[in-house]
C-alpha cells in the first residue's frame, strides 16, 4: 500500500468537505469553501498516482474550477454514467454540471487563469429549503436524492430535470446522510434524530426505522454518510454507539438485525464507503475463491480504517492521517485506490494492490450471484421497479414496444419553419424578398431592380431550376443613385467558409442598407427577411434614391468578407421611390415578418405572418397630435399621418397603404385620429380615437363595411388566421367579433369580469372558430364561451395551473395559432409564471393528482375552444399521466368512455368530440398503454374488447346500412328484423350482450 497526500489539491486553504472519483478512474472531484463562495474542482488524477506525471509541468493538475455556488460545497457526486456531476451546497441548492466544449477561464481571475476542461452548469434545483448535505445518483441514474437540515429528502427525475419526483418527510432532525440500495429497491437515510430510516423506492413509502444503535449518539457530526454494501447485504451506518464507544454499525438487510459493527475508533465515524466492486480471492486453507466486499471507514478521530467483509480485524488503519475530521471517502472503481479528504482542507489517497485488496468479480459471477440471492440479474435491475422487471410479457407483440424508453407525448410539428405569433397561413404565391429595409429584392423573374451577377440561390421547386448553388462571391453588387452616388449591395456571406453545395442557411440573400449585411442562421429550407418599421417624413416634392436605415442589432452587424473585390461599372439601375424619403420612427414596434418555406410539399400546413401588430404606437395621441407610424407584414406598407391636413373644422389623419414591390396603392382619409390599426391580405381596419372602426380593401382601399362606433377607443385590433374574421377590444373593455365576408356580428360582449385587474392586454388572437385569445401582463389568460356565457380561464397564478403548465406543456414548442391556439397562449404566458414561480416544500403530497386535474381541464377547454389538434394530443398526455401514476380506476374509467357500447346505450352516446371519433383516441391511448409492462394485461383487456366491437360493427352495417330512425331503435332490434338473414345469428347477438356486460364489470 501507498500513502500519497498532494500538496497541490486544496481550496486555498480552504476546508475540503467532499471527494469523488471518476469512474473511468481519470479525474476527481472535490468540492467545499472557496474565497467568498463555494467551490468545486475537478482534478486530474494521473499526477496524483505518477510522480512523473507530477514533476512533468505540460501534464495538467487542475482541469476545471467552478465557483457558481453562494456558499459552501457539502457534496460532490458523479453519476454512474460518469457524464454528470452533481454538486450541493449552503445556498439549498443542487447544480447538475455537464462537461462542454470550448475554453473557459477560472472565475474571479479575469480570464487569466484558463480551464483545461470546460463544465457548464446545466441544471440548477431548487426544492430545499436549508443546506444541502449529501447526494446520492441511484444505480442505471434514474434518480438522484439529495438530503438537507430541512429535515427533508427530495428524489430528482433525472429523465426530466429540475422536475422534483418525490419529497420524503418523516426525519425530525437534520438528514446527514443517503445510500441507494445496489438492488434499486430501498433508499436508507441517517439523520440527527438518531435514527435510520429504510424508504422503499416503489411507492416512496418509509419501510422501517431503526433506532436501537443510536440512542445514545450527540449530534456532533457535520455530515453522517452511510453505505450499502456492492452485494446489497449490509448497510453501514456512521456515528453508532456500543457500549459507550463509537462504531460503524452493521445493519442487515435480512430482518434489519443490527447485531454487528465495526469497533476502534475513538471518536464519532463520520463517513463510510463501499467499494463498488464485490471482491475476490483465494481463501487461506481452501480452494475456493473468496467473496467478500470491502469498506473505508472515516471519523473525528482523523484516523482512517479499512476493512473487509471476510476478516474480523481491519486491513489497515492510519492514524493522525489528517489535522481534522474526516468528512467524505471515495473508492476508484477501476483501481485500488482510496480518497479521503478533511477540513484541514486536504486530501489523501491510499493506493493498493490487487494482492492486498483482491480481485473484482466479472459481470457473469456478479449476475451469478445477484441470481442466486435476489432471482435476477444485476444487468436487468431497475431502480424502484422490481415488480415490473419480474413481470413475465405475457403477450408476444408488446416485445419490441416494452424494450423502447417510455416517453410522454409531444404535439407534431404542423410546419417546419419557425410560427410566431402570426405564422400561419396559406402559401406565399410570389418569390419576393422583403429586405431589411421594407423594399423588396425580386429573384423571381429577373426584376430589373436588382440584378445578381455572382452568388445565386441553390436550386429549388419553389424559384425554378434556373437558379444555382451559392458560390463563392466573385464581384460586389453597385448601384448608382440619382446623384451619382455609388451604393454597394452587400450579399448574405456565411461566417463558415466551408459552404455545403446543397441548400442550407445559405440559402438567402438580403438586400439592406451599404455596409449593413444581415448575419441569420436558416434551416435549410427556410428563407428569411427581416423587414424594417419605418416612416415617411413630411418633406415633399423630392425624389431620392437614398434607402432607409434598417433597424439592425448588434448582433445582426455583419461583416464584409475577403472574397469581395470592388466592382468597375455599375451592375443595376437605381431604383426609383417617387415623392417618398423612408426614415425611422421611434415608437414604432417590430412588426413579425414571414417566414417562408420554400419546399411546400415538405409539410403540411406552410406558414408566414398572417396580420400585423396587434397593438398601437407607443405615445399618447389626442385630437390635436401630429404624428407618423406605420407598420409592415405580408410584403405591404401601411402609413398613417395623423394631423396631415388642416380644415376649417379640425385635423385629418391620412392613410397610405404600399406594396412593397409595387409602390403606392391608395391613399384615403379619416375625420378622427387613428390610433391603432392592423391588415391582413385582405383587409386594413383603422380605429379611431372617437371610438369609430372602419374596414378597407388592402388593395384598393374600397370600404368593406360601413364605419362602426364602438363607444371608447381601440386598444386591441386582430384578424383570424385566415382573414375571414376581425375583432377588437376598447378602452372600456368591449369585445367584438366580425364576419368580413358576410358583414355580420359573430361575437358581442364585454370584457369587463376580466378587464383592468390583471394589467395591460399584451396579446390578442382570434381563432378561426370565432374565439377570442387574451392575454394579459401578468400572465393571465382568458377567453370566451358563448355557450357557457362564461369567461375561460386559461393561465393563471392557481398553483395546480403553474405546476401543469412547467411539467405538462411541449418543451421547444413553436406557437401555432391555426392548430394549436390553447397551446400557443399558455406558451406565451408561461413565460410571466416561470420568472415568479415560487417552489412548493410539498410537491409529492398534490404533485401527481395536480398534473391530471391540469390535464382533464386542458380537454375541456380544448373542446370549448373548437381545437380538435389539441384535444387528441391532452387524451393521449392524460393516458400517459394515468398509466405513470398507476390510477388503474381512471384509466379503466377513461377508456370505458371512449369505448362506448354497442347496446341501446352505446347508441345514445356520444361518438365523436370535435368530429374526432372516439375510437381514434381509444386507439391512441391503447399505444401509449402498450408500452408500459405493468399495464399489459389492461391493454390486452381493452385491446380485444375493441376489436369485438369493431366486428360487431362492422356487421350491423353491412346488413342494415341504413341510419338509425330513432333512438328507440337498438343493435338488438335490427338483429331480430334481419332474423331471416343467415349472416346474424343468435350467438353473435349474445355476443354483443356478453360486450356489454364485460363493459359493466371493467
Amino acid at each position: 500500500m501507498k500513502l500519497l497526500k498532494p500538496n497541490w489539491v486544496n481550496h486555498d486553504e480552504k476546508p475540503i468537505f467532499s471527494v469523488d472519483v471518476h469512474q473511468e478512474c481519470l479525474k476527481f472531484a472535490t468540492g467545499g469553501q472557496g474565497n467568498d463562495s463555494g467551490r468545486v474542482v475537478i482534478w486530474n488524477l494521473l499526477p496524483v498516482l505518477s510522480e512523473k506525471a507530477e514533476l512533468d509541468e505540460s501534464v495538467p493538475k487542475m482541469l476545471c474550477q467552478m465557483d457558481n455556488h453562494l456558499a459552501c460545497v457539502n457534496c460532490v457526486r458523479w453519476s454512474q454514467s460518469g457524464f454528470m456531476l452533481a454538486s450541493g451546497s449552503d445556498d439549498k441548492l443542487l447544480m447538475i454540471w455537464k462537461q462542454s466544449k470550448g475554453p473557459s477561464g477560472v472565475f474571479a481571475t479575469g480570464g487569466i487563469q484558463k480551464n483545461y476542461e470546460s463544465w457548464k452548469c446545466v441544471y440548477t434545483l431548487r426544492g430545499h429549503s436549508g443546506d444541502v448535505l449529501d447526494l446520492a445518483w441511484s444505480p442505471q441514474d434514474r434518480w438522484l436524492a439529495s438530503c438537507s437540515i430541512d429535515n427533508t429528502i427530495i428524489i430528482w427525475d433525472v429523465q426530466n430535470f429540475p422536475a422534483m419526483l418525490a419529497m420524503l418527510k418523516g426525519h425530525t432532525g437534520l438528514v446527514k446522510g443517503i445510500a441507494w440500495d445496489p438492488v434499486g429497491k430501498y433508499l436508507a437515510s441517517q439523520s440527527d434524530d438518531r435514527s435510520v430510516k429504510i424508504w422503499k423506492t416503489s411507492d416512496w413509502t418509509c419501510s422501517n426505522t431503526i433506532t436501537e444503535p443510536f440512542e445514545e449518539c450527540g449530534g456532533t457530526t457535520h455530515i453522517l454518510r452511510l453505505s450499502w454494501s456492492p452485494d446489497g447485504q449490509y448497510l453501514v451506518s456512521a456515528h453508532a454507539m456500543n457500549g459507550g464507544g463509537p462504531t460503524a454499525q452493521i445493519i442487515e438487510r435480512e430482518g434489519w438485525k443490527c447485531d454487528k459493527d465495526f469497533v476502534g475508533h475513538r471518536k464519532a465515524v463520520t463517513c463510510v464507503r463501499f467499494h463498488t466492486a464485490i471482491l475476490k480471492r483465494q481463501a487461506p486453507k481452501s480452494q475456493k475463491p473468496q467473496q467478500y466486499c470491502c469498506l473505508a471507514v472515516g471519523s473525528r478521530d482523523r484516523s482512517l480504517s479499512v476493512w473487509m467483509t471476510a476478516l474480523q480485524r481491519p486491513l489497515v488503519v492510519i492514524h493522525e492521517l489528517f489535522n481534522d475530521s474526516i468528512l467524505d471517502l471515495s473508492w476508484g472503481p477501476d483501481k485500488c485506490i482510496l480518497l479521503a479528504c478533511s477540513g484541514d482542507g486536504t486530501v489523501a489517497c491510499l493506493q493498493f494492490s490487487e494482492n492486498e485488496l483482491g480481485t473484482p468479480l466479472s459481470e457473469e459471477d456478479k449476475n451469478a450471484l445477484y441470481q442466486r440471492i435476489y432471482g435476477k440479474s444485476a444487468t436487468n435491475m431497475e431502480n424502484g421497479s422490481s415488480s415490473v422487471a419480474d413481470m413475465v410479457i405475457e403477450n408476444s407483440e408488446l416485445l419490441q414496444c416494452i424494450q423502447e424508453k417510455v416517453k410522454p407525448p409531444t404535439l407534431p410539428n404542423i410546419s417546419s419553419s419557425n410560427h410566431n405569433n402570426n405564422c400561419v397561413g396559406p402559401v406565399i404565391q410570389n418569390t419576393t424578398l422583403p429586405s431589411s429595409n421594407g423594399l423588396i429584392c425580386d429573384i423571381s423573374n429577373n426584376n430589373p431592380t436588382t440584378m445578381i451577377k455572382s452568388g445565386n440561390l441553390a436550386q429549388n421547386p419553389a424559384f425554378g431550376s434556373n437558379i444555382s448553388p451559392v458560390k463563392a462571391i466573385g464581384q460586389q453588387l453597385e448601384t448608382r443613385t440619382a446623384d451619382g452616388k455609388r451604393r454597394i449591395t452587400p450579399v448574405f456571406i456565411p461566417l463558415n467558409q466551408n459552404v455545403p453545395e446543397s441548400g442550407n442557411a445559405n440559402n438567402l440573400i438580403s438586400c439592406s442598407r451599404a455596409t449593413s449585411t444581415m448575419n441569420q442562421s436558416l434551416d435549410n429550407r427556410t428563407i428569411a427577411a427581416i423587414g424594417a418599421e419605418t416612416g415617411i417624413s413630411n418633406n415633399k416634392g423630392i425624389e431620392s434614391t437614398v434607402l432607409p436605415k434598417a433597424a439592425i442589432t448588434e448582433q445582426e452587424e455583419g461583416r464584409l468578407d475577403s472574397r469581395l473585390v470592388k466592382s468597375t461599372k455599375p451592375l443595376m439601375q437605381p431604383l426609383k421611390v417617387t415623392q417618398d424619403v423612408f426614415q425611422s420612427f421611434p415608437y414604432f414596434k417590430r412588426t413579425p415578418t414571414p417566414v417562408t418555406d420554400i419546399n411546400p410539399a415538405s409539410f403540411i400546413s406552410p406558414s408566414k405572418v398572417f396580420q400585423a401588430s396587434t397593438s398601437g404606437p407607443k405615445i399618447p395621441i389626442t385630437v390635436n397630435t401630429k404624428c407618423e407610424y406605420q407598420k409592415t407584414a405580408l410584403d405591404y406598407r401601411v402609413h398613417v399621418h395623423n394631423g396631415c391636413v388642416h380644415t376649417a373644422t379640425g385635423l385629418l389623419a391620412k392613410v397610405t397603404a404600399y406594396r412593397l414591390n409595387v409602390g403606392k396603392l391608395w391613399e384615403t382619409y379619416v375625420g378622427s385620429p387613428i390610433v391603432n390599426f392592423n391588415f391582413c391580405s385582405k383587409c386594413v381596419m383603422l380605429c379611431s380615437l372617437d371610438g369609430s372602426m372602419r374596414l378597407l380593401d388592402l388593395h384598393t382601399g374600397s370600404i368593406i363595411m360601413p364605419a362602426i362606433s364602438l363607444t371608447t377607443a381601440v386598444i386591441q385590433c386582430a384578424f383570424c388566421p385566415k382573414g375571414r374574421l376581425v375583432g377588437v377590444i376598447t378602452e372600456c373593455g368591449i369585445l367584438r367579433i366580425w364576419n368580413i365576408e358576410t358583414c355580420s356580428a359573430v361575437l358581442a360582449t364585454t370584457c369587463s369580469e376580466v378587464f383592468g385587474k390583471h394589467g395591460a392586454v399584451m396579446q390578442f388572437h382570434i381563432t378561426e372558430h370565432a374565439v377570442p385569445l387574451i392575454m394579459f401582463a401578468n400572465g393571465h389568460a382568458y377567453s370566451y364561451s358563448p355557450q357557457l356565457m362564461s369567461w375561460l380561464v386559461l393561465n393563471t397564478k392557481d398553483p395546480i395551473m403553474r405546476h401543469g403548465l412547467q411539467t405538462s406543456m411541449p418543451k421547444e414548442f413553436n406557437k401555432n395559432y391555426l392548430s394549436y391556439p390553447l397551446t400557443s397562449v399558455q406558451a406565451s404566458t408561461n413565460a410571466f409564471a416561470q420568472q415568479t414561480a415560487a417552489i412548493d416544500l410539498n410537491a409529492n403530497d398534490w404533485q401527481t393528482q395536480a398534473k391530471i386535474i391540469f390535464i382533464e381541464n386542458q380537454i375541456k377547454l380544448c373542446e370549448a375552444i373548437n381545437s380538435p389538434e389539441e384535444l387528441k394530443h391532452w387524451y393521449s398526455m392524460l393516458a400517459f399521466q394515468l398509466a405513470m401514476s398507476g390510477n388503474e380506476k381512471k384509466l379503466r374509467l377513461l377508456l370505458n368512455d371512449l369505448l362506448g357500447s354497442p347496446s341501446i346505450a352505446g347508441l345514445k352516446e356520444r361518438t365523436h368530440i370535435l368530429d374526432i371519433s372516439k375510437h381514434d383516441l381509444l386507439e391512441n391511448i391503447l399505444k401509449q398503454l402498450k408500452a408500459h409492462i405493468k399495464w399489459q394485461r389492461l391493454y390486452m383487456e381493452y385491446n380485444e374488447l375493441y376489436e369485438k366491437y369493431k366486428i360487431l360493427r362492422k356487421k350491423e352495417m353491412e346488413i342494415a346500412p341504413v341510419s338509425l330512425k330513432s333512438s328507440q331503435c337498438t343493435i338488438t332490434s335490427q338483429f331480430r328484423s334481419v332474423a331471416a338473414t343467415p349472416a346474424i345469428t343468435k350467438t353473435e347477438t349474445e355476443s354483443c350482450a356478453k360486450l356489454d356486460e364485460r363493459m359493466d364489470m371493467t
